[in-house]
């Protein structure tokens, strides 16, 4: 492409891959968006569904005419299976695998 045709092509390539990466972040990056080569908005779940999920009606994958309808059917996914919160106040620890020695004087957790 050439001239002003190419100058378009490069913004709304620009422009979609902009709106994609404010999709996964509005969701906390459960999300992966994308703008497909025949225009259409697709998001797929980071994260797999279990059986349970998907009798819930949760769907692996989306697809919209636009930024902002995918944003609504992600939303209404996401009332479906509610992102899960770790219990306020506990960090997340690491578990030694079995077998494992306990641990020694030297072991302690880092910061």
């Amino acid at each position: 492409m050439t001239g002003t045709h190419a100058a378009s092509g490069d913004d709304a390539q620009a422009s979609g891959e902009h709106d994609a990466l404010a999709i996964e972040a509005a969701f906390g990056g459960r999300w992966r968006a994308w703008l497909s080569d025949t225009g259409r908005w697709w998001a797929a779940r980071a994260d797999p569904l279990t059986a349970a999920d998907l009798t819930a009606g949760c769907l692996p994958f989306l697809n919209a005419a636009s930024p902002g309808e995918l944003a609504r059917l992600i939303e209404a996914q996401e009332e479906l299976h509610p992102p899960a919160a770790p219990p306020p106040g506990r960090r997340r620890t690491r578990t030694r695998p079995a077998g494992s020695p306990p641990p020694g004087p030297g072991d302690r957790p880092h910061a």
